[in-house]
């Protein structure tokens, strides 16, 4: 990449950025799904803290049987809204990569 005088402004450079190719492309979609599976090993990670805890909470009987349940749906409905969050980014890189 060279840069380039501006013609209408002397204080000015461009540096042309050539088109991406075809290899350069698809290890950009490498990269945003081994992201992609990066973030959703944390998600289920996190989720096993959260039931291990749970576990122990409720082996000691120090939580009430209804706020046990409760926190769970919550766990597992975060857990839900993470993984979908997680697939729509990298859908949309994915399509951003194609469009190209």
């Amino acid at each position: 990449m060279t840069p380039v005088q501006d013609a209408q402004n002397s204080l000015l450079l461009s540096i042309p950025i050539p088109a991406p190719t075809k290899e350069s492309r698809d290890a950009a979609l490498a990269l945003a799904k081994k992201a992609g599976d990066t973030a959703a090993m944390g998600v289920k990670n996190a989720r096993a803290a959260s039931q291990k805890r749970l576990g122990g909470m409720k082996k000691k009987k120090s939580v009430r049987p209804d706020d046990m349940t409760k926190a769970e749906k919550e766990m597992e409905k975060i857990v839900k809204n993470a993984g979908d969050d997680i697939k729509k980014i990298v859908d949309a890189a994915r399509k951003a990569m194609e469009q190209q």
